[in-house]
């Protein structure tokens, strides 16, 4: 009987498939430990996604010696009003769950640097978000910003470099990005119907 409900256990575990979660923090690139900062061209992937820019300079990130280091890597866009798309690189859906988010300097704006995210979901529509990243002055921190639900299910994600004005630009820097594929989940009717045939011929196994 044991084996029989062991059986049963494993045909429902089946039945449901889940999603590969986890978070591109842009630790491959080479350490800068002497340099101000490093340039990494238009494009960048890590962990199955692709992250891709517009403008003129491209994707750089600071060294230690930077007074916007944030203490691990952390990517920007070097040209203002570039637009930066996540996608994944086999082309299929995935859900974004966070982003850390730092400002680029260390100049005072009560205001902070406002950037938009949006999506572009699967089978048509989209999702947004504004976020706003508060300039904490010196030394530069990461602040943790949470999707919604709006983001699953997507096919790329885009934002534009922030809004603020002043010394640093209307830039932003942006680090560990979790995100998780998507995977078909069977509905609950279909697992019903499976548990139901399953018990049907454990009964007929008792009688006998």
């Amino acid at each position: 009987m044991r084996t029989i409900f062991a059986t049963v256990a494993v045909c429902i575990a089946c039945s449901t498939s889940g999603a590969w979660a986890g978070t591109i923090d842009f630790e491959a690139l080479t350490p800068t430990p002497l340099a101000q900062s490093a340039s990494i061209g238009f494009a960048y992937a890590e962990e199955g996604y692709k992250l891709s820019a517009t403008g003129s300079f491209g994707f750089v990130y600071f060294g230690p010696p930077n007074a916007a280091y944030t203490g691990s890597n952390a990517l920007f866009s070097n040209s203002g009003g570039a637009v930066i798309t996540l996608a994944r690189a086999d082309g299929a859906s995935f859900s974004l769950f966070s982003i850390d988010l730092a400002p680029l300097g260390g100049v005072t704006e009560p205001s902070g640097v406002n950037v938009i995210f949006t999506g572009q979901k699967t089978g048509g529509g989209t999702a947004g978000v504004t976020f706003n990243v508060v300039d904490l002055q010196l030394p530069i921190a990461l602040q943790t910003f949470t999707f919604g639900a709006d983001f699953a299910n997507l096919t790329s994600v885009s934002w534009i470099q922030g809004s603020g004005m002043g010394n640093r630009g209307p830039y932003h820097q942006f680090d560990n990005i979790q995100v998780a594929e998507v995977t078909s989940v069977p509905d609950p009717g279909s697992s019903l119907v499976m548990l139901g045939g399953v018990l049907a011929g454990l009964m007929l196994v008792r009688r006998r």
